[in-house]
């Protein structure tokens, strides 16, 4: 009895240690005077990758300390399960505004209006040129590091013009990740963009999404210009 409660415990422990961590922010956000401590705790190998030294609150002072931290419009995704879900790259603009052209920019294809073609890994839904309106973009990005087309980082990068010579304003975007089965929304990010002018695929740069694969979680991180 006494050796089949201890194997009994022995399975549990391994159980517990051998299991994936939890999705969560997995950043020390412990704040220090100076960066030499979140340096160290960011170059942990579970953490390489992922976390970044950033300024915080240091003993109720502003901005005078440093954690090992997310980045900022950044989230966690479970490598384990990532190939559960796409990335929607959402471009949206109020009423009042009308006809954003966009151009999504991924390992070496470029789809949106006048631009190329969809590929296996990039999916343009369409133009819209409402008064008011949105233009989608879908991106498998880890089924492109399935086939080999990247491993340890990679980028997107997200133009967008309106149509013609006249100057809108500022516009939105919104990258959120979506399941694949039943298309339930997950963990999204949104910015500010300042879109250019153009009459064809637009050159105009408004942000990058970088993605950053470390040992247990790949990082989604929104860069606006």
């Amino acid at each position: 009895m006494y050796n089949f409660i201890l194997l009994c415990f022995f399975v549990l422990i391994i159980c517990v240690f051998t299991e994936d961590p939890p999705v969560f922010d997995i950043c020390p956000n412990q704040c220090y005077k100076n960066s030499r401590m979140p340096i160290r705790e960011c170059r942990r190998s579970n953490l390489a990758h992922l976390c970044s030294v950033r300024r915080c609150s240091y003993s109720g002072q502003e901005d005078n300390g440093f954690s090992c931290s997310l980045p900022e419009r950044s989230f966690l995704l479970k490598n384990s399960e990532l190939w559960q879900w796409e990335m929607v790259i959402t471009y949206w603009w109020e009423s009042g505004k009308r006809d954003l052209d966009t151009s999504t920019r991924f390992l070496g294809a470029n789809v949106g209006f006048k631009c190329g073609k969809n590929s296996k890994y990039l999916r343009w839904l369409g133009d819209s040129s409402k008064n008011g309106g949105d233009e989608q973009v879908v991106v498998d990005f880890d089924k492109a590091r399935r086939d080999g087309l990247w491993t340890g980082r990679t980028s997107i990068q997200l133009h967008a013009g309106w149509h013609g010579s006249q100057q809108q304003g500022m516009a939105h975007v919104v990258v959120g990740m979506r399941r694949t089965d039943n298309h339930e929304e997950g963990n999204n990010l949104y910015a500010f963009i300042y879109p250019g002018t153009q009459r064809t695929c637009s050159p105009h740069q408004v942000a990058a999404v970088k993605i950053f694969r470390g040992r247990h979680f790949t990082r989604v991180t929104l860069d606006h210009m």
